[in-house]
């Protein structure tokens, strides 16, 4: 509501934040780690006050945050941990599911995600009976029973269609992101030393709905990889913190440096779990390429 504060992550897709504001709180950004590119804990805890209700990680391109840490944060500062899992079915850390840390998990069916429908959609997780109550009344237009509202509430149903596809290929997904862990581990192999490799996460299973690079050389790699026919992507250009929208909030480049230089230098190779061999070397080549020279 008005007043109260939630820290999140400046660099990640524009919805984590743009709820907040839409529910009338304030998003307070805290830097993001170097190598994980995940929010960091210690900038997260250090902007932590008497007015902040929730604590939001976003387990980025599929690598889940160090939730041990923002877990023993939400208690002991009383505060509510949600997780941002858009792009991250599948992924744990030390042994436990991302989207099970918090009071809920939020999860996204679009198309492109590790786990997709053909359509927009999403879910989320919780192991609160009541809070999963509340949900299911929001989802329907506030309503328990058909044509009786007991609150404002959303058109956020799935449709049959979309959850008989889901149902299908949830059967699959750990296939599917073993092929990305695959496609990933290749990458790495050929370009260590090229460009920054994403760090595969010792302490659980990164799922690689992104590959994302960090190179200087960011936009020559760009124009090398559409010369030779093959798409790219930058996930985020501009991180959240410096979006015009968020001007009133006073933070100034500079503020999140971090996450500002993610921005300057990040780059997302194509992955999908069929990628042959032969296609990953063939991203690689222009990569080299475009670096090397």
């Amino acid at each position: 509501q008005p007043g109260d504060h939630v820290v999140t992550t400046p660099f990640t897709f524009f919805a984590t934040a743009e709820v907040v504001s839409l529910l009338g709180a304030t998003p307070v950004f805290a830097d993001v780690e170097e190598e994980t590119m995940n929010l960091d804990p210690v900038q997260v805890s250090a902007r932590i006050t008497p007015r902040t209700k929730a604590i939001v990680p976003v387990h980025i391109f599929g690598r889940a945050a160090a939730m041990e840490s923002f877990s023993k944060m939400a208690r002991e500062r009383e505060v509510v941990l949600i997780e941002d899992c858009a792009q991250a079915f599948g992924a744990s850390r030390k042994g436990k599911k991302a989207g099970t840390f918090g009071l809920a998990g939020a999860f996204s069916f679009y198309p492109s995600k590790n786990l997709g429908a053909y359509g927009d959609g999403g879910m989320v997780t919780t192991d609160d009976e009541a809070f999963a109550g509340r949900l299911r009344v929001l989802r329907d237009h506030g309503s328990r029973d058909r044509y009786i509202h007991e609150v404002l509430g959303y058109n956020s149903r799935l449709d049959e269609i979309q959850a008989a596809i889901l149902r299908v290929k949830l059967k699959r997904i750990e296939s599917y992101n073993d092929g990305r862990r695959r496609v990933a581990a290749r990458y790495s192999r050929e370009l260590a030393g090229v460009v920054r490799v994403p760090a595969d996460d010792p302490d659980g299973r990164h799922v690689y709905h992104q590959y994302t690079i960090r190179t200087p050389l960011r936009d020559d790699v760009a124009r090398a990889l559409a010369a030779a026919g093959i798409g790219c992507a930058v996930y985020y250009p501009v991180p959240l913190h410096l979006q015009t929208v968020y001007k009133g909030l006073g933070y100034r480049e500079g503020s999140l440096p971090v996450a500002e230089r993610l921005a300057r230098d990040v780059i997302s190779l194509p992955i999908f779990p069929e990628m042959t061999d032969g296609q990953v070397d063939e991203v690689c080549g222009a990569v080299k390429k475009a670096v090397n020279g």
